[in-house]
């Protein structure tokens, strides 16, 4: 009868087997008392009732003076606040000695945005519409800090650095599409001509910085497309429109679109510079040709994927210089809007209403970027590494994804 050998794996687990065996009965212990605990909180949890998302939620913060970096007490603020209804209302409170301000009880979730201003020194300086979310088992708390500037009334602290002009025909006119890069140089905020009246201490608003519009302009259909700043209202002008808020030191960039009627396939968009520009550039999508007696031909230009014909400035211009511009179609050239960067932008905006009145939407709630407005980013984008503002690589990583979020949004092919 064979033997049976036991194998070292066995002699070497029979010691441990052994240990297991008088520790068991504690071990049962152990875990059927952690069985218990575990159960009794499962039975807590199952009993406690379901956590309820925050009604209400509170905006506070502070005002800080820029420059010195120091609370600003004494300062007016407002909290408007929006959620679809026409008429939008508004809060308004004080800062206390430590520049501190709240807003308390007010309704949360996407439906609801708010918008902070604080006038200080004349000036209206504007924070970032707000989103109170509604998904805190606490009652959710933002804490924002909005910086105000002292102030200045001179128009000279304004330099237009680049004054960029798209002009692209359609059925009925002209729409362009303008790119303006303010400069502030000096360590005061610009406020505009009227606040050496002090209007606007009261809370009301005055012009700041003015933008002309051509005689033939249709100003109902002036819409601000892109802005660094948040601009709470347009004020209408008897030269074109005029932003309200106070313009801080450094560079700030805004965007808008209007149309402009015409006869006999000209078109007059004659304008008078109001603050120094150092350059000023159109581009005219074919068959528009410009002529004008400050800008010159330089010749077609890759914008996107489209070809423009560039006329640029000669040199600076000094306020009240005039810019004569007349844009004149090829006679047969077929009606409907023309394909391009600026006449699709201008296809999703030329029926929107001026907005005289403050009209805010939270970047937070926003849909992404519409196909159209990626079109004029890719565009914006040729432009600003045509000009050396950014580097071949940035130029090149970033197109790339604009081009595959455009991509996306292409119709389906039916």
């Amino acid at each position: 009868m064979p033997v049976m050998r036991r194998s070292p794996f066995s002699r070497r687990a029979m010691p441990a087997m052994r240990r297991l065996s008088v520790r068991t009965p504690r071990v049962i212990r152990v875990l059927r008392t952690l069985g218990l605990v575990i159960c009794a909180a499962l039975i807590a949890v199952s009993a406690a009732p379901a956590v309820r998302a925050a009604d209400t939620g509170t905006i506070k913060g502070k005002v800080v003076r820029a420059g010195v970096d120091k609370p600003q007490p004494g300062v007016k603020v407002t909290l408007t606040i929006g959620g679809g209804t026409e008429e939008l209302e508004s809060q308004t409170t004080t800062t206390d000695a430590k520049g501190r301000y709240l807003f308390d009880d007010l309704a949360t979730g996407e439906a609801h945005f708010y918008a902070l201003d604080a006038v200080y020194d004349g000036g209206l300086f504007a924070g970032r519409p707000l989103v109170i979310p509604d998904n805190t088992e606490k009652k959710p708390i933002i804490t924002s800090t909005l910086r105000v500037w002292d102030t200045t009334t001179d128009p000279s602290s304004i330099l237009i650095r680049r004054n960029d002009v798209f002009v692209v025909q359609d059925a009925d006119g002209v729409g362009l599409i303008e790119s303006y890069r303010i400069v502030n140089p000096t360590h005061l905020a610009y406020i505009g001509r009227g606040g050496e009246t002090g209007e606007n201490e009261d809370g009301t608003t005055t012009p700041t910085v003015g933008f002309w519009l051509p005689e033939k302009a249709d100003k109902q259909s002036v819409q601000i497309i892109e802005s660094d700043l948040d601009v709470p209202s347009l004020l209408p002008t008897e030269y074109g429109f005029a932003t309200t808020i106070a313009i801080p030191p450094g560079e700030t960039r805004l965007t808008y679109t209007y149309r402009v009627e015409g006869s006999a396939g000209v078109y007059d968009i004659t304008r008078t510079a109001l603050y120094a520009m150092a350059e000023v550039d159109f581009y005219a999508e074919p068959p528009l040709t410009i002529e004008s007696n400050r800008l010159e031909d330089k010749g077609s230009v890759q914008v996107g994927d489209k070809t423009y014909t560039r006329y640029a400035s000669t040199e600076g211009l000094d306020p009240a210089d005039p810019v004569q511009v007349l844009a004149t179609a090829e006679a047969g050239t077929p009606g409907g809007l023309l394909l391009g960067v600026a006449a699709v932008l201008l296809l999703l905006v030329a029926t929107a209403a001026f907005g005289w009145r403050r009209s805010r939407r939270p970047a937070v709630v926003t849909a992404p970027a519409a196909r159209e407005v990626l079109l004029a980013s890719i565009a914006e984008l040729d432009l600003r590494h045509e000009a050396g503002e950014i580097s071949d690589e940035e130029h090149a990583a970033r197109r790339a994804a604009m081009k595959d979020d455009l991509r996306n949004r292409e119709p389906a092919a039916r």
